[in-house]
């Protein structure tokens, strides 16, 4: 029997789902919050297990190499990514793993590389967006939790950071839209909030899906503390919409 297995994301579902940003402290999110992500080892492989067995497509994690300061240094921890992919392959069965890099020379090099492969097989490129997620029994509780963690513990000084940073690189953004979006740098590095119940988040992730996004990948504040309710809860009616297997 052979040991080859087929790659989840050339196959199977049509909405791909996978975990954003483990390797590293906070994962997304800036905060003081008691569940803040540490990226301990052990904690690292139960998510990444977690999301395996329930069947997700892939586990990407963020290349960094230096914290944003304040309180909490977000994302002074983390691990090299490559090295990352390597350590989890054998510690999962079927979840993709990806690596990821940030020198401009090399992500030329690679852009070309991929897009030459893409057109090779005839494939297609898909869209996918980071998001990051509150999933709750009741809205209530989901958008206190997010109020708590991405505003009354959120690490000012490092979102500030983060925020500047953002600023001098980008030059496509309106300033003000920093300000307003705030809350989403500290709750999940600017990405797209999804805070609700688990009928409300799939009803959001079947909207995204028709505006023409592929997947996602997922970040939460505690992986492996929120993935299991996230998939025993959200995926089966993923899978009611026809989005999922």
């Amino acid at each position: 029997m052979s040991l080859i297995k087929n790659n989840p994301m050339r196959s199977g579902n049509k909405f791909k789902l996978g975990v954003f940003g483990a390797n590293a402290d906070g994962c997304l999110s800036i905060t003081k919050h008691p569940d803040r992500w540490m990226a301990e080892w052990d904690d690292v492989v139960a998510a990444a297990q977690i999301a395996d067995r329930a069947g997700l497509d892939f586990f990407l994690p963020l290349a960094r190499w230096k914290g944003f300061g304040g309180e909490t240094n977000a994302r002074h921890i983390s691990y090299e990514t490559f090295t990352f992919a390597a350590a989890l392959s054998g510690l999962t069965q079927q979840i993709a793993l990806f690596a990821t890099f940030n020198t401009h020379e090399d992500a030329a090099a690679t852009i070309v590389d991929f897009r030459a492969r893409v057109k090779k097989t005839g494939g297609n490129a898909g869209l996918f967006a980071p998001v990051h997620v509150v999933c709750r029994p009741t809205t209530t509780e989901a958008e206190d939790y997010y109020e708590s963690y991405a505003i009354t513990q959120t690490d000012n000084a490092a979102v500030d950071q983060h925020m500047a940073m953002k600023k001098k690189m980008s030059g496509s953004h309106d300033p003000a839209a920093y300000d307003l979006y705030r809350k989403r740098f500290a709750g999940g590095a600017g990405s797209y909030p999804l805070i609700g119940t688990p009928g409300q988040i799939a009803d959001e992730m079947i909207r995204l899906n028709q505006l023409g996004f592929g997947g996602l990948a997922l970040s939460f504040v505690n992986p492996k503390d929120e993935l299991l309710y996230f998939c025993d809860h959200v995926l089966p009616l993923l899978t009611e919409a026809g989005l999922r297997q």
